[in-house]
């Protein structure tokens, strides 16, 4: 608050953690006929929607405002180019392309030609990969198409070592530059495609043509939350070191 004091900028404290009390804020402070700008990229298809129906109540415009940031932040970090490597199927219990043929089953059932991930966990996951582009967290930014034959990694190619990239390939998995999705979903005509509006950007979701999606809960995070024996005998293990160094701390 001290460092904010002759910013400009006033610090709002929020209530409950998890709740968007700024668009609550917006709504009441806001007239009818003035404009919200946010970056589509940064929200959920979900998040947008709400947002706008919020807005609309109250005769509030909301548009997207694209990155204002990447025009005036000269010095800004690049993305991670750390190199990805992979997570063992000892540790996984399932291969990735047992995986991916479960996941193709799922789509079939759905009525989609693609499914579109975006959640990077939900990336990891499904390809038994694992990064070091969030810190504490073992994933790697980047996208996954699968089609009902091919998969197709949105990734940095620097980010992938030719050892890797080779195996990728023998399971059927093809590389495209991250920046290229949404290009590569625009040029898809008379397909569906398959997402989850609770972790699909806005500006990528609404970028898909019309009456192409489907818009449900993805079956990656589904299968993620059932674990496999594999995966259930590591956690018990690493539940019993904790254990352990909680007992030595205490």
């Amino acid at each position: 608050e001290t460092e904010l004091a002759v910013s400009g900028f006033t610090l709002h404290k929020l209530l409950v953690q998890t709740q968007a009390e700024y668009i609550d804020w917006l709504c009441s402070n806001l007239k009818s006929g003035q404009v919200v700008g946010c970056d589509f990229q940064c929200f959920s298809l979900g998040q947008i929607e709400q947002f706008d129906r919020l807005f609309s109540e109250k005769g509030i415009i909301l548009k997207d405002s694209g990155d204002l940031f990447e025009t005036i932040w000269k010095d800004r970090p690049k993305l991670s180019e750390a190199a990805i490597y992979e997570h063992e199927v000892k540790f996984a219990g399932k291969s990735r392309k047992e995986k991916l043929k479960e996941l193709r089953h799922e789509m079939e059932k759905a009525g989609a030609d693609f499914i579109l991930l975006s959640a990077l966990d939900e990336v990891a996951h499904l390809l038994n990969l694992r990064g070091k582009d969030v810190e504490c967290n073992p994933v790697f930014i980047g996208y996954v198409v699968v089609e009902k034959k091919n998969t197709i990694l949105f990734i940095n190619s620097r980010k992938i070592t030719p050892e890797l990239k080779i195996i990728l390939e023998k399971d059927g998995i093809s590389l495209m530059p991250y920046e290229n999705i949404s290009q590569y979903i625009s040029s898809i005509s008379n397909k569906k495609i398959w997402i989850d509006q609770s972790t699909m950007n806005a500006k990528l979701a609404l970028a898909l043509p019309k009456n192409s999606m489907i818009a449900k809960p993805s079956a990656v995070m589904l299968s993620k939350a059932v674990k496999n024996e594999k995966e259930c005998k590591h956690i018990r293990q690493v539940m019993a070191k904790d254990g352990a160094a909680l007992v030595k701390a205490f």
